[in-house]
């Protein structure tokens, strides 16, 4: 014998349990996209790290010396460098637009 279920009309719980599992899924997606952001501006500074010590290692002693650097100071330089180029590139792009505005 075939036993058939009647599907009814979902009741308000439901509904409200749904926006629930859809305000979590869209605040973990959130949260993984802030993670991903976070991760690429790393790797950009890694690399802007890199470079910079490549540069400046591949200077002979007295151009660092007329510069005022030293050796032992490029690593920290890069590392400095590095945090602060995001937000330089930020105040270029500002200045621009206040010069095209």
């Amino acid at each position: 014998m075939f036993n058939a279920h009647v599907i009814t009309a979902p009741s308000a719980g439901f509904s409200s349990l749904a926006a629930r599992a859809a305000h979590r899924i869209a605040h973990m997606l959130a949260r993984l996209a802030a993670a991903a952001e976070q991760r690429s501006q790393q790797r950009q500074r890694a690399r802007q790290q890199r470079l910079t010590e490549q540069a400046l290692s591949g200077l002979s002693a007295r151009t660092l010396r007329d510069i005022g650097i030293e050796r032992s100071d490029i690593e920290p330089l890069a590392v400095a460098l590095a945090r602060d180029v995001e937000a330089a590139r930020l105040r270029a792009w500002l200045a621009i637009g206040s010069r095209i505005a």
